[in-house]
């Protein structure tokens, strides 16, 4: 592999030659897994609850995010038609479309 060309940022080639994964590309990783553990729970923790919760009159208050941490996720599957929640209920099937989270194009 060549390593001189221009095409590889300092940061890169870093990443490249210590075999160190991107961190946005581990965040993502880990957020898929996090995702998918949460779903397949039926013990009735907090944070299968809370995806569930709408806040009191569909808002939130000003000053929170607009964008939740599942949007990420229903905007993977919307055009898929597929509900993420339901599809990672399934270990096999969930972990087929890691990788293509991963590597989505987030712009």
């Amino acid at each position: 592999m060549d390593l001189r060309g221009d095409s590889h940022s300092r940061d890169e080639l870093f990443s490249i030659m210590s075999g160190l994964e991107d961190w946005v590309i581990l965040q993502r990783r880990w957020k898929w897994r996090w995702a998918g553990d949460v779903a397949r729970r039926d013990d009735n923790r907090w944070e299968s609850e809370v995806l569930e919760w709408i806040p009191e009159g569909g808002q939130r208050n000003r000053g929170h995010p607009k964008k939740r941490w599942q949007d990420d996720l229903n905007e993977f599957f919307e055009h898929k038609g597929l509900k993420w929640y339901t599809l990672a209920r399934s270990r096999e099937k969930w972990k087929r479309w890691e990788e293509d989270f991963i590597k989505q194009d987030w712009s």
